[in-house]
């Protein structure tokens, strides 16, 4: 009967770690100071904005397209994101999706080339009246 407890006990204490792990991760994303892709570096909504609640962290490689995806909570969504698409133009990107932040749900794109020759950074976003999804992709182009 021992043994079968410590067969469901284990399982049972592996989904505690992933969760908690899981907490810290989000804690942290929203703290973020930049997002970092390979030797590129981008200023974080929460770098602008203020610290928020991050709900959900993806990263992905597809196609040799890299991309890390934050979903954040925000009160204040329409002046977070005029204020962080008004950071990122001032440092040169330029608006490669429309943006009308009138429009909820709504979405948009910045686009600007990489540090790497060849390649380009993508900082697209979509957003309702709850809160927002920041998506960095970085792969092959150019700007134009």
């Amino acid at each position: 009967m021992k043994k079968n407890r410590r067969i469901l006990f284990m399982p049972l204490c592996l989904l505690y770690v992933l969760i908690f792990t899981g907490c810290g991760v989000l804690a942290e994303a929203g703290k973020l100071e930049q997002y970092e892709m390979g030797k590129d570096v981008i200023p974080s909504i929460t770098s602008v904005v203020g610290e928020r609640a991050v709900t959900g962290v993806k990263t992905s490689i597809d196609g040799g397209v890299a991309t890390k995806q934050y979903s954040y909570t925000s009160d204040s969504v329409y002046d977070d994101l005029l204020a962080y698409i008004t950071k990122l133009m001032d440092e040169g990107w330029l608006v490669t999706q429309d943006i009308d932040l009138n429009v909820v749900p709504g979405s948009g794109e910045l686009g600007k080339e990489s540090s790497e020759e060849g390649k380009i950074l993508l900082v697209s976003f979509s957003y309702d009246e709850s809160g927002y999804e920041i998506k960095i992709s970085k792969g092959e182009g150019t700007i134009e």
